[in-house]
């Protein structure tokens, strides 16, 4: 959908925030944030804790 359009449906502000994520985005260290927090774990792990160590992606489309 071109950018006028999505600004026409969901107006100036969520458009520019989407333009952002689109273009910018969010950037993390993750080696050094590692460093200084040993403990933070992977998103995989986090799964595995929390029950979804079997769990099949989903590849319905």
């Amino acid at each position: 959908m071109p950018w006028d359009q999505f600004q026409q449906a969901m107006g100036e502000e969520i458009t520019v925030m989407n333009k952002w994520f689109n273009n910018v985005g969010y950037e993390a260290d993750i080696a050094a944030l590692r460093q200084e927090y040993p403990e933070l774990t992977t998103f995989e792990d986090y799964l595995r804790r929390h029950g979804w160590s079997g769990a099949k992606p989903n590849t319905a489309a």
